[in-house]
């Protein structure tokens, strides 16, 4: 029962019964390590990592628990942490492509790129047809400025799976930054359409018509945006940037202040 709580996000139900589940069976490891990803989805981390650590007192032998530790590690900012316990999951199970693959992600948030890339390498030679290491490496690519190259992953995460909402947004970004406007407002639109009014999507194709000169669908996407978010600061700064370019200098100077 905690589980399928667990499965449809209500948190709360999920971690009352996992916790009378181990009240009633200390000793079973699998239970405690389902409250700790109870804990972990609903972003208690503390609390995660005490329940994946006292799996692995029972089970010292099982390479998901570190794994689990070490994501706990990397959402507590603790990276170098995080590296320890996936080198551990690994040496429990070499042929593990999921920890090759949270291992390249703490990588590259430590910034050292060509391990990172390494480890997605490995990931994907294990398992090849996960759009997310694809994607993964097209993100580092990203960091990196190499832009062609995470296109490159970006598609081959969609030739995958062609809904994956993260590797489209990310392919608008990089075809942004490598001035095919058309194919960034088709990547940005296509998202759009998949999930549904979301803030940053809107600002990124409302950027992408600035840059094309077209002001007034630029405001317009800027307009949803704020709907969205009211709170963004960003976004009225680029509003009031288009309402320059319209003359529309109260409007402008409107935006700024706000």
């Amino acid at each position: 029962m905690g589980n399928c709580y667990r499965t449809i996000g209500d948190y709360k139900k999920s971690i009352e019964n996992l916790t009378k589940a181990v009240e009633r069976e200390k000793d079973n490891a699998s239970a405690h390590n389902n409250l700790g990803l109870a804990y972990f989805e609903d972003s208690n981390f503390e609390h995660a990592l005490d329940e994946f650590n006292q799996a692995i007192k029972i089970d010292p032998n099982s390479a998901p628990y570190e794994n689990n530790v070490a994501l706990t590690f990397y959402h507590l900012g603790e990276l170098r942490t995080a590296i320890e316990h996936l080198d551990k999951a690994l040496e429990l199970d070499p042929n593990d492509a999921r920890s090759y693959y949270n291992k390249g992600n703490t990588l590259m948030a430590l910034g050292e790129f060509e391990e990172a890339h390494s480890n997605f390498d490995t990931a994907i030679s294990l398992d090849s047809k996960n759009c997310k290491f694809f994607h993964a490496k097209g993100l580092a690519y990203q960091e990196e400025s190499r832009y062609e190259e995470a296109i490159e992953n970006f598609e081959k995460a969609l030739s995958i799976q062609s809904d994956h909402t993260p590797s489209i947004y990310h392919l608008g970004v990089m075809f942004k930054k490598t001035h095919r406007n058309q194919e960034a407002l088709q990547s940005f639109t296509t998202v759009l359409q998949i999930m549904g009014e979301d803030c940053l999507v809107y600002e990124s194709r409302g950027l992408v018509y600035q840059d094309m000169g077209d002001h007034h669908q630029a405001v317009r996407d800027f307009d949803s945006a704020v709907k969205k978010d009211e709170n963004y600061s960003e976004v009225y700064f680029y509003r009031g940037n288009s309402k320059v370019e319209l003359h529309q200098f109260e409007d402008a100077i409107e935006d700024y202040n706000k």
